[in-house]
């Protein structure tokens, strides 16, 4: 997992990290109707059962992506991807 290290980050951006409601499950991130990440808090190492149930959830979330993407052509999803990229970025400019 890469690690994002948020100490040089501005202000809000640290409020907004310290806000979120972190509990056992963690907590989705949504923007636009669509769930962009999963914070999980730090804690040690996961029992079988709680590995399977978060697998299950990325299997599941995968399903959904390609549900929801069935038929919309490549070109399309890269361009989609691309101006998310070039947003992302443009946010942290200096």
């Amino acid at each position: 997992m890469q690690r994002v290290v948020i100490d040089g980050a501005g202000t809000g951006v640290k409020e907004f990290i310290r806000s979120l409601p972190l509990q056992k499950g963690g907590v989705e991130l949504e923007l636009e109707g669509r769930i962009i990440c999963n914070v999980v808090p730090p804690r040690g190492p996961f029992s079988e059962a709680e590995k399977a149930a978060l697998f299950e959830r990325g299997r599941h979330l995968v399903r959904m992506s390609r549900q929801r993407n069935q038929g919309v052509p490549e070109r399309v999803i890269e361009e989609e991807v691309s101006r998310a990229v070039d947003e992302a970025r443009a946010s942290h400019a200096p």
